[in-house]
């Protein structure tokens, strides 16, 4: 929105998507208290709240993805928003098959995305030490652009595959379980929802 020519008097559009403010909130809601990320999440919730409302002032049409979010906007604004459903390209039938042989779960989302990144942190070191008990064969799959510090640090676990950015992520689909989608954070969730329905996979 900063680059639109001052001079501009046609109608106004943005795709904004998310509330971002709001995510930042949320981000800042679930970091410990002494992790300094916690702080500036913060800080950042509230200066990116600030050029909200000035885009919603600025702008004649708002899109937004999320019903729940648009309730959050002030009333004086709700007759710019638009609703608009996110889609996905394509689906991807029969690549996934149902047997109780199946031992993986799939994770799909960019790492370098904070959310993201605690959500499979979370999963690894919280939730698969319980699984392994009843399935020892179990291997969490995690597909996304990631931080070579963190495919390190997190592929020390035996039961974990860090595969990094796939182009072609159907070949990965076969023998699964589930994706999960854990994010304690909305934005992201529904593009993973989309995606592992695509494939038929079932989503945690």
């Amino acid at each position: 929105s900063q680059y639109l020519p001052s001079d501009f008097k046609g109608k106004l559009i943005l795709e904004m998507g998310d509330l971002y403010s709001k995510n930042y909130y949320l981000t800042y809601k679930n970091l410990n208290f002494l992790n300094p990320l916690k702080y500036i999440y913060l800080l950042e919730s509230y200066l990116v709240k600030k050029k909200e409302m000035e885009l919603f002032s600025k702008f004649d049409r708002i899109i937004l993805y999320s019903k729940n979010e648009i309730k959050t906007i002030n009333n004086k604004f709700k007759k710019k928003i638009y609703f608009l459903t996110e889609s996905i390209d394509k689906i991807n039938k029969d690549k996934f098959v149902f047997s109780k042989k199946n031992n993986k779960i799939i994770f799909i989302g960019n790492l370098n995305y904070l959310p993201n990144i605690l959500a499979c942190k979370e999963f690894i070191y919280s939730v698969i030490p319980r699984l392994v008990k009843f399935l020892p064969d179990l291997k969490f799959y995690v597909i996304g652009n990631i931080k070579l510090i963190d495919k390190f640090i997190l592929s020390f676990n035996k039961n974990v595959k860090i595969l990094g950015e796939q182009k072609n992520i159907e070949r990965y689909m076969g023998n699964s379980i589930c994706g999960i989608s854990n994010l304690r954070v909305a934005s992201g969730v529904q593009g993973k929802i989309l995606t592992y329905m695509s494939f038929g996979l079932p989503v945690i």
